[in-house]
C-alpha cells in the first residue's frame, strides 16, 4: 500500500521517542543491569490481579524488563473478592484501604513494607502469612490478561 511504510516509520519512531518517559526503559537497571557507578537497589514491588487503574499487562512489562519476579507480592484480588464480597472490584487501592473491607488486607500489605525497609531490604514477609490473599513470591510469570472483575 503506498505510504504504509511512512506511516509505519512515523509509529515506530514515536514509540522509540515515547520511552524516556515509560518505567520499562529503566526497569532493567534497577538489578540486574545497573548503570555505571549505581549499585543494584534493594526492591519490593506490589501490584494487584485485576487492578482497572494500571492494568497487570503494564507492571507486568516493568516486572519482566526488571527481573523483578522474586521480588514482586501479588495481591489476588480475585481470591479476595470471593471471600469477602464487599471489596472493590477495582483492587488499586488495597495498599490504603483503611477504614473499609480490606482494612485488614491494608494493613497486612504495610507490615510487608515497614518489615522491607525495617531490615533494610533483607527480609520480605507473606503479608498475610499462609499464602491466602497474597502470593510472596508471585507464582508464576507475571500476569498478561486484565482479569477485571465485574
Amino acid at each position: 500500500m503506498p505510504g504504509a511504510e511512512a506511516i509505519q516509520r512515523l509509529i515506530e519512531w514515536t514509540e522509540w521517542t515515547s520511552q524516556s518517559g515509560n518505567p520499562v526503559a529503566y526497569a532493567p537497571h534497577l538489578i540486574k543491569d545497573p548503570l555505571a557507578g549505581v549499585p543494584a537497589k534493594s526492591i519490593i514491588l506490589q501490584f494487584a490481579r485485576g487492578d482497572k487503574t494500571v492494568p497487570n499487562p503494564t507492571t507486568s512489562a516493568i516486572i519482566r524488563a526488571g527481573g523483578l519476579e522474586s521480588r514482586t507480592t501479588l495481591f489476588r484480588n480475585d481470591l479476595a473478592r470471593a471471600a469477602i464480597p464487599t471489596l472493590p472490584s477495582n483492587p488499586h487501592t488495597f495498599l490504603t484501604g483503611i477504614g473499609g473491607p480490606g482494612t485488614t488486607i491494608a494493613l497486612q500489605a504495610q507490615a510487608q513494607i515497614a518489615t522491607f525497609f525495617a531490615t533494610g531490604g533483607a527480609v520480605t514477609i507473606d503479608p498475610d502469612g499462609a499464602g491466602t490473599f497474597f502470593e510472596t513470591p508471585m507464582v508464576g510469570p507475571p500476569p498478561e490478561d486484565l482479569a477485571f472483575l465485574p
